[in-house]
């Protein structure tokens, strides 16, 4: 199973309004008070929005400002394997957001400006349903030129990253997916602060299925559950004043 999501990095996103995610295979959040997984289920059914084209439809029928408290603007920036994608959501109105800057920095050595402040912002939408509106061919048109070759491949490059962007967006499933039908990213929640130990061995074992098909990000209000899992793969969050933190138990560990 590929590892697609290698770094989240959130920004003025309700509680989430500095964090970074480095997540591996299977990452798992110790979320005592709920806030920061609520949030989170927020953030990707927003994330896949954007991919979808669809996001002034979502903040129509969420109903809710999706920024901190206050806050003018919301950054989302995501490493996939090796390639960045960023995407910023400015307030221009009362109740009305717009995007006003898009970014994709490829491996390669190739950045592209999707959504330029000082020329086309804001948008209503982000770029990548219309830039990359289905999977690109791996062929050059037929008769494609010599002199037109070179330009041809360097948007297909940029067309084929931001497929596999979309892709993985679309893919995220929240709760109740079965595993064949997770795609990219399972978020899974284990609400109960104290479950008996025969609940711990199933959520184990389920997280343990899913992550031979996707990623999975396992949210729990439970100590006892995080403990059942490689340290590596457990975050502890803390909320205090509204604003959430991701912290190693261990500041020697690192995730894998």
């Amino acid at each position: 199973m590929p590892m697609d999501l290698t770094r989240l990095r959130v920004s003025g996103f309700r509680s989430l309004r500095e964090v970074e995610l480095r997540p591996g295979e299977i990452c798992v959040l110790v979320d005592t008070e709920g806030t920061a997984t609520r949030d989170f289920v927020h953030l990707f059914e927003l994330l896949r929005a954007l991919a979808e084209g669809q996001l002034q439809r979502h903040l129509r029928e969420g109903g809710v400002s999706p920024a901190a408290p206050g806050g003018e603007s919301i950054r989302l920036e995501l490493c996939l394997r090796a390639d960045d994608y960023g995407v910023e959501l400015r307030r221009t109105g009362a109740d009305t957001w717009r995007v006003c800057w898009e970014l994709a920095d490829l491996l390669v050595g190739l950045s592209a400006l999707l959504v330029d402040p000082d020329l086309d912002a804001p948008r209503e939408e982000s770029s990548l349903a219309e830039l990359a509106p289905q999977e690109p061919s791996r062929d050059p048109p037929p008769g494609t030129s010599t002199d037109d070759l070179e330009r041809w491949y360097v948007g297909n490059v940029l067309e084929s990253v931001l497929w596999e962007m979309r892709r993985f967006l679309r893919g995220v499933r929240v709760e109740g997916a079965a595993p064949q039908d997770v795609g990219t990213l399972v978020l899974l929640q284990a609400l109960d602060a104290d479950p008996p130990p025969a609940a711990i061995w199933d959520t184990v074992q389920r997280v343990r299925e899913a992550a031979r098909h996707a990623q999975v990000l396992l949210c729990t209000a439970s100590e006892a559950l995080a403990e059942a899992f490689d340290p590596r793969e457990v975050f502890r969050v803390t909320t205090r004043d509204g604003s959430a933190r991701l912290e190693l138990p261990d500041a020697s560990l690192t995730p894998r």
